[in-house]
């Protein structure tokens, strides 16, 4: 237990201590800010989706990472940990490109800035997670990949923001199905991703290739989105709180389009043979 060579104890304290950062500034809103006036629905969903999210990792972590992995309490408390500050990041993130869990889900009690914050933080584990199936000789096979992963689904929300102008519906018409609808997006292009850098590690060329290669409909997945959502605010003209079966079926439409991307690719949805 705790058999780790030099660089991965840094590795280790390092994610435990960016764990513990990111979740205090991310969870001590939600317990210390009034209740008077607020939508206990909106909290709920803050802090239940970034444990979704670590539950996601550590299911993966147990069925399809490396032996080496698998079943080893310190490299799984490890990448939890990683998973954790992953988060923490991605949430800020957010927020620097307009959607913010403090300022637009909590204090402007916005439940369409809560459904994009936390579909945006189990997005964002879902490609963390799957980024551990399979084999590597280091931790950095699984962390690089992972992060290039997020990137690109950061591309992919600036595709989706930019063509459908999600945000102002989010932020400022509090258009909760827009909420649904960017969730959705986000995840069907998570799931390509996290297909996309998952795997048995080959070498750092084939890792990059495979990302390409594999990667790339998510991209073409926020062009489809942020389109869609441009046509469906004509729909929407009276934006309010409520979620409509249309965009239900949009949010469902993304993710389907995404699980079948994956499919596409070699032994599709059985990540035991990636």
């Amino acid at each position: 237990m705790f058999d780790f060579a030099p660089d991965e104890t840094f590795l280790f304290f390092a994610m435990l201590a960016a764990s513990c950062v990111t979740g205090f500034k991310y969870y001590r809103p939600l317990f210390t800010m009034t209740w008077l006036g607020k939508r206990k629905r909106i909290r709920l969903s803050l802090a239940v989706c970034p444990v979704i999210g670590m539950a996601i990792t550590l299911a993966v972590l147990q069925t399809w990472s490396d032996s080496q992995v698998r079943g080893h309490l310190d490299y799984i408390l490890f990448f939890l940990f990683g998973c954790a500050a992953w988060q923490g990041v991605a949430a800020w993130g957010l927020s620097m490109v307009g959607i913010s869990a403090l300022d637009d889900a909590l204090e402007r009690d916005n439940p369409a800035a809560a459904m994009a914050v936390s579909g945006t933080l189990l997005a964002v584990s879902i490609i963390y997670a799957l980024a551990n199936v399979g084999t590597g000789p280091t931790i950095e096979t699984t962390l690089l990949p992972a992060a290039a992963g997020a990137v690109a689904l950061a591309v992919a929300y600036l595709i989706i923001v930019n063509l459908g102008g999600v945000v102002e519906d989010i932020t400022v018409g509090r258009d909760t199905g827009a909420g649904i609808r960017l969730a959705g997006a986000l995840a069907g292009a998570a799931l390509i991703l996290g297909r996309a850098v998952g795997g048995n590690f080959v070498s750092w060329d084939e890792t990059w290739i495979d990302l390409a290669k594999y990667g790339w409909p998510s991209l073409a997945l926020g062009a489809m989105a942020g389109r869609g959502h441009q046509a469906l605010r004509s729909f929407r003209a009276d934006s309010s709180s409520s979620i409509s079966l249309l965009d239900m079926a949009f949010a469902v439409a993304c993710i389907f389009a995404g699980l079948s991307a994956v499919a596409l690719t070699p032994h599709g949805l059985n990540p035991s043979k990636w």
